[in-house]
């Protein structure tokens, strides 16, 4: 089972990590992040508006380093004709696809992806 984890943007620009609420179940109709935050006695839940134009799922994927694949990542990895190429994920019926400006390169699960950055935080990459 992968685990089911999103990320999104809170009003402050600040990236904000955990579970996701419904804006149909949101009084306001806006988009919450919940995390887990510990006052040292006790685990409290934080729920964190955020733009949902920045909401992002995990993929359940790492790239080289250890780090989480989210939608919206741009890696750089080498294709099968040994060209370095750098692209952005999409999560496309239950798979990760990268994808350029031109086209979609297509499901990949190879463990040599490399996160270096996001379509929101370093759109000169895209």
């Amino acid at each position: 089972m992968r685990e089911i984890l999103f990320r999104a943007k809170d009003p402050n620009g600040n990236w904000v990590y955990g579970g996701i609420t419904s804006p149909m179940h949101e009084k306001d109709g806006k988009i919450r992040i919940v995390t887990i935050a510990s006052n040292g006695d006790e685990d409290i839940s934080c729920f964190i508006e955020v733009d949902e134009d920045t909401v992002c799922q995990f993929t359940g994927l790492t790239d080289k380093n250890g780090n989480k694949i989210f939608e919206g990542d741009i890696v750089q990895w080498t294709d099968s004709d040994g060209n370095n190429r750098i692209d952005f994920v999409k999560w496309v019926h239950g798979g990760l696809v990268l994808c350029n400006a031109q086209y979609t390169v297509g499901s990949y699960l190879n463990n040599d992806l490399l996160v270096i950055g996001n379509v929101f935080d370093n759109t000169e990459l895209k």
